[in-house]
């Protein structure tokens, strides 16, 4: 299994110490280093979604030998876009492999319901954040939150890995 979101894990840390070094916790800073921190995140989560399946696709094609499917197949890959990073879009997204592959997916995050709503909060104030000009959210994303996202996210990104493996 892939070590996920290092890039993102990389980049809190470095914030972490930032703030801690500055005295800065809890301050308006670590209220904007969260929300970069957070396109960050989703950035990365995107990129990861997309490799795992082309990833996957590409594994399936290995022995496939009509070019033109291949080709069609490439240019579908092409134009996936995994900006929907919701746990049931997600879902969707597995089911084009196939009914099992979607509840392989769901099988794994069962009973993690405390772990994808924070992950689902995140992925809303990132979207805040991108699509707002609101700049004093009440409901404002703090550290530790992302950080609990993270956590969420990896093992949401393992349900996707998992999902597309096909059965052996």
């Amino acid at each position: 299994m892939d070590n996920f979101l290092l890039k993102t894990e990389l980049a809190v840390e470095n914030c972490k110490n930032h703030l801690r070094d500055t005295n800065s916790l809890e301050s308006p800073i670590e209220h904007y280093l969260t929300q970069y921190l957070s396109i960050i995140f989703c950035a990365e989560m995107e990129e990861t979604v997309k490799r795992l399946f082309d990833e996957s696709v590409r594994q399936k094609m290995v022995n496939l030998n009509d070019e033109e499917l291949k080709g069609f197949i490439n240019n579908q890959l092409e134009r996936l876009k995994a900006s929907s990073l919701k746990k049931a879009d997600l879902a969707d997204y597995v089911k084009h492999f196939s009914d099992q592959a979607k509840q392989r997916f769901n099988s794994h995050l069962q009973e993690k319901d405390r772990e994808i709503t924070i992950y689902s909060n995140v992925i809303t104030s990132r979207h805040r954040v991108a699509h707002t000009s609101r700049p004093n959210n009440p409901n404002q994303l703090t550290l530790p939150e992302l950080e609990q996202a993270v956590e969420a996210a990896r093992e949401i990104l393992k349900a996707v890995q998992i999902a597309l493996q096909s059965n052996q």
